[in-house]
């Protein structure tokens, strides 16, 4: 007596049609082979979220638990950190100068002249319009500047942009890693310490790396000849 062997066919689910077509399968196969046990199993289609991005990616300044890298762009200096918080906050800390636009406050006082001007008082003169006054504030006024506060942060980004007037380039931040857990994103850290050698970071690192001490070696293991070919030479 032969053996019964069982196969399973995967089929997408479309009602009564998913039914008919593993009938078929069934009796097609016990016709070629009869030993031969075909169980079709009815499967949900993929929905159409899986082949689309629905989420936007984050902007790296909105990005959180993460180990990056600002560069100086005046010379080679370069600092490593990580944060749990955004990354955004954190460059403030590191003396990111902040920017205070003052056309709010502009535009909230024209405004505010304008709904005055729209009550006129009792008057029994007629209203005469000769034109715009110069000191009207429906003149256009020229826009002003941010101001831009300097930098007072004591960390190693603001004393170096303090010491040596360099500009650091707060726009283009690097993500080297990422990592939900703060003690192991303190471990990646000290490793990218390691391995990129930034020359603004006041520590080496933020936890003793006990597996990889001087870092993840980069280089590749020198190759050592066997002793059998070292045997065949000396003979």
């Amino acid at each position: 007596m032969k053996k019964t062997e069982q196969i399973f066919i995967d089929l997408p689910y479309f009602n009564k049609t998913t039914e008919q077509l593993g009938k078929k399968l069934i009796k097609i196969a016990s016709s070629i082979r009869p030993q031969l046990q075909v169980q079709p199993i009815p499967r949900a289609p993929p929905s159409v979220s899986t082949y689309f991005t629905v989420k936007d990616a984050i902007p790296t300044q909105l990005q959180s638990n993460v180990v990056y890298k600002i560069n100086c762009l005046e010379c080679p200096a370069s600092y490593i950190g990580k944060t749990v918080r955004q990354i955004e906050r954190r460059t403030h800390e590191h003396g990111k100068p902040l920017t205070i636009n003052n056309n709010n406050q502009d535009q909230s006082t024209t405004t505010g002249s304008q709904h005055t001007s729209d009550r006129p008082k009792r008057t029994t003169k007629p209203i005469e319009r000769y034109g715009i006054d110069s000191n009207s504030h429906y003149q256009e006024q020229p826009k002003q500047q941010p101001n831009v506060q300097p930098n007072t942060s004591k960390s190693a980004l603001g004393k170096h942009t303090n010491e040596q007037q360099h500009q650091i380039d707060w726009d283009t931040i690097k993500i080297l890693d990422k990592d939900t857990n703060d003690y192991r994103l303190k471990i990646r850290e000290s490793i990218a310490i390691k391995q990129h050698n930034p020359t603004l970071n006041r520590t080496v690192n933020s936890v003793p790396l006990l597996i990889f001490p001087a870092g993840i070696p980069t280089r590749k293991p020198k190759h050592i000849e066997g002793k059998g070919k070292h045997h065949n030479n000396q003979q």
